[in-house]
């Protein structure tokens, strides 16, 4: 059996993280161990250990703790129930989010232990560094847009893309990583997207399949968004925030939208239910706030049957770009603190 190293955080607000030896994942049912590759870094590490969170929700739990939710690599072993993945191949993982202190099953580590749900084959033609972009931004993106105690979205078709369905939705922050995968999702599906983002990307979300993109940073952005709804004359089926604080922004919109004309009253939003996350002050009583769901009935459609078609079809891209900060477990940190430092239209990745 080989041996395992992790970066650690071993304290509330340690820092560097310390690379060291750390124990081999236990092969479970409905699991697969993965040899890592290469790690996407997500806003939330660099969250968990600048705030210390964990130790706040966990406080009766030893802390040591491997974080990281993204991660590409080779199967080193797969649990006796596990059919759509054999040792050997090349695959994109999702850790879930249990990566809290003690379980130590984050992506921070030589090998990491995945649920074979959130685990789907990689195309030989996509890297292991393109791979690493997609997996948590992915799920964030189809729970809100097509779970439908989200937005409930039409799903896009196992290959290719819908046709045109007459309706649009609003994603603000399309230049987010997870904004970058709404927009795709949303257009494969049919849906004329409309979106926001800093002027230098306006392009870059066109690229994507964005119709209209409008400055975050004008004054009146909502009501030039608003104003492009109506002269489309087509039903909006809500909006999506796909960056933490665009809720709000969201909800002012589709307060204006007069539900009378079909319009959806719904705003999807990244924050997560049951972390103690609530309805922002000052949310207007017509907009229902919909929380990201941790768990979500469209994952077996996302991971069995739709993502390694759209990735081997090339239907999907692997968007934002990923800006490699080094190779190995020692430049996890180096990857956080360029999160901290503000990222745009990229996915900070470590290859391994």
């Amino acid at each position: 059996m080989p041996s395992n190293r992790a970066a650690w955080l071993t304290a509330k607000q340690a820092r560097p993280l310390e690379v060291s030896d750390a124990p081999m994942p236990e092969l479970k049912p409905g699991h697969v161990i993965i040899e890592t590759k290469a790690i996407g870094i997500n806003p939330v590490d660099a969250m968990i250990q600048q705030t210390g969170m964990i130790a706040e929700h966990y406080p009766s739990v030893p802390y040591q703790v491997i974080m990281g939710l993204d991660g590409a690599g080779m199967v080193y072993a797969v649990a006796d129930d596990v059919t759509h993945v054999k040792a050997g191949d090349r695959v994109l993982a999702f850790t879930d989010g249990d990566a809290i202190s003690g379980r130590q099953r984050g992506t921070f580590q030589a090998y990491f232990l995945a649920q074979a749900r959130y685990v789907a084959l990689l195309p030989a033609q996509v890297s292991f560094t393109d791979g690493a972009v997609l997996p948590s931004c992915l799920v964030v993106a189809a729970t809100s847009l097509f779970d439908p105690k989200c937005l409930g979205l039409d799903l896009p078709p196992v290959r290719g893309r819908a046709s045109a369905n007459g309706k649009v939705v609003v994603i603000w922050a399309g230049g987010s990583v997870v904004g970058s995968c709404a927009v795709q999702l949303a257009k494969l599906a049919g849906y004329e997207v409309f979106t926001t983002s800093s002027v230098h990307n306006f392009e870059y979300c066109r690229n994507l399949g964005a119709d209209e993109v409008f400055d975050y940073k004008e004054s009146n952005v909502v009501p030039s968004i608003l104003a492009a709804v109506n002269k489309t004359g087509k039903q909006c089926v809500g909006a999506f925030g796909a960056y933490l604080g665009t809720d709000k922004l969201c909800a002012e919109l589709i307060r204006q939208l007069p539900s009378s004309s079909g319009h959806s009253n719904i705003v999807a939003t990244v924050m997560p239910e049951g972390y103690g996350f609530s309805v922002p002050e000052g949310w207007p009583e017509n907009v229902e706030c919909r929380f990201l769901l941790t768990e979500s009935e469209r994952m077996t459609w996302l991971w069995r049957e739709w993502l390694s078609i759209a990735l081997e079809d090339k239907t999907w891209k692997c968007q934002p770009d990923a800006e490699v900060v080094g190779k190995g477990l020692e430049f996890l940190q180096e990857g956080m603190d360029r999160w901290s430092k503000g990222v745009s239209a990229k996915k900070i990745v470590v290859e391994v």
